[in-house]
């Protein structure tokens, strides 16, 4: 059994920690929330330079910033500061641009 585990792959382990962060995630709806919040600063503050939206990039960089310190601490206190950051990177992606493919042009 150990030497089954410490043979996974670390993608494989990566995708593991990052998913069941995100799944967390998503059963507290945080991405869905982010998903929210995006939209709202785009529809209220189209310039995106404004003091409300360099607030948001502030707590956007304060999340990634403490997961990006947190890799180094036990495991269960690492995991919970990854998910957070795995629903903020999934927020954001969810929003994305809301014109079908087919409109698009180059």
């Amino acid at each position: 059994m150990i030497e089954a585990i410490r043979s996974t792959p670390p993608q494989v382990v990566w995708l593991f920690y990052s998913g069941s962060a995100l799944g967390v995630g998503f059963w507290r709806g945080w991405p869905q929330w982010v998903y929210d919040g995006v939209a709202f600063l785009v529809r209220e503050h189209p310039t995106l330079t404004d003091f409300y939206s360099w607030t948001c990039y502030g707590i956007a960089a304060g999340v990634l910033l403490l997961d990006y310190r947190a890799r180094k601490w036990i495991l269960p206190l690492a995991w919970a500061t990854r998910i957070p950051s795995a629903c903020l990177v999934a927020g954001v992606a969810m929003y994305g641009d809301p014109t079908p493919i087919s409109q698009m042009t180059l």
